[in-house]
């Protein structure tokens, strides 16, 4: 039986519901009017029910920004495990204040801590690093860093701080850019008001900087997801195969099974990497029997003669940054699949694209008409 929501002087079903989150997963500057259009609502419900979900589920809204157009470096993915615990005000304290740390979380399980890193360039990077070894290095921890090699689903959003440093955008742009950061469904009125720029100036510096990636999305994640198991997974190939793409695309036709009916979709981020591990998930899921069917074990089984080794742990708490849970229904990676039915050596290609610099955009994805809120 399908849950009822009230919302004004009717109900929307919890799909509804999720189409309202997914399109704002793609597309936080929607207006109300095409969303209207879009779930069959009139407008004052449409209104209604953002604003519940809004305050229900803690909605942040956000941008991807990609690091390299701002000048930085790629992202990193930096596990570790101690041999004795930290105290956790310690860490909250040393983590929170960090530049090059985006987003951090507390874990349990193969590690205890999840950090996603930013630098202003590799050898600050390594600075970076060694020094936050020392300062940690009595609790005795081993660090286990990977590079992010594209996004197949999800981002994480950069801090603000960071942004401050770029040396590469127009002052304009990085005005708007914090502004975004903080909220991305930010009218262009206000934006033009707390920035003094006028109404054109916004609304063509929003149109740039899509056109330019520096934001590849205008998002929506959702902090207080309904489903209880919040989990990341790190995989390394140690026999990689040539048939890997083949064992890919089975694993992305059971993800796309998804009902889709929740207000996160089970998969917050899946990354591909280089380093250390191979491949990063990070997944919400109701219960364990889908954690069990459609969590880590669903990787390890199709890739098993590529002798999976793998490092899982739950997710705790966020220590900085936002949880990544999210409305997406994974239409990459149905775009990607359908690539992969019409031209198996697909894989390889897009690796050859990406190596050659476009790595960060969503290479696949439909061009869309983008409205403003304004």
């Amino acid at each position: 039986m399908k849950m009822m929501i009230d919302v004004g002087k009717t109900t929307v079903t919890e799909e509804k519901m999720y189409s309202l989150l997914n399109a704002l997963y793609h597309n936080s500057r929607y207006t109300v009017k095409f969303l209207s259009h879009k779930l069959g609502l009139s407008y004052y419900n449409t209104s209604k029910l953002i604003r519940k979900c809004e305050s229900k589920y803690k909605l942040k809204y956000t941008i991807n920004i990609n690091p390299k157009a701002l000048g930085f470096t790629g992202s990193k993915i930096v596990l570790i495990k101690f041999e004795d615990i930290p105290n956790s005000s310690m860490l909250k304290n040393e983590l929170s204040k960090d530049l090059f740390v985006q987003a951090a979380y507390f874990c349990k399980g193969d590690f205890d801590l999840l950090l996603y890193v930013v630098a202003t360039s590799e050898s600050e990077y390594g600075l970076w690093e060694w020094t936050l070894r020392a300062v940690l290095g009595k609790y005795k921890p081993i660090f286990f860093s990977s590079q992010v090699g594209w996004l197949d689903v999800g981002f994480m959003p950069l801090s603000s701080d960071l942004i401050k440093k770029s040396t590469v955008i127009t002052d304009r742009e990085k005005s708007i850019l914090l502004l975004l950061n903080d909220n991305s469904r930010m009218r262009v009125r206000e934006i033009s008001r707390i920035t003094g720029l006028s109404h054109f100036q916004v609304v063509n510096t929003l149109k740039s900087l899509k056109a330019t990636n520096k934001v590849p999305l205008f998002s929506t994640f959702v902090q207080k997801p309904t489903k209880n198991i919040l989990s990341a997974s790190f995989f390394r190939f140690n026999a990689p195969a040539v048939s890997h793409p083949k064992m890919l695309k089975d694993v992305l036709k059971i993800l796309l099974e998804e009902k889709f009916d929740n207000v996160t979709s089970d998969y917050a981020l899946i990354y591909d990497l280089t380093g250390t591990n191979d491949l990063m998930i990070v997944c919400n899921f109701e219960n364990s029997e889908s954690y069990s069917s459609r969590g880590p074990e669903l990787w390890i089984k199709n890739c098993k003669s590529e002798e999976v080794i793998t490092q899982e742990a739950v997710m705790i708490s966020v220590i900085k940054g936002v949880w990544p849970f999210h409305a997406d229904k994974y239409e990459y990676l149905s775009d990607l699949l359908n690539m992969y039915e019409n031209n198996p050596n697909i894989y390889i290609k897009i690796r050859d694209q990406l190596k050659s610099g476009n790595s960060y955009k969503y290479t696949l994805w439909p061009k869309d008409s983008w409205e403003y809120v304004d």
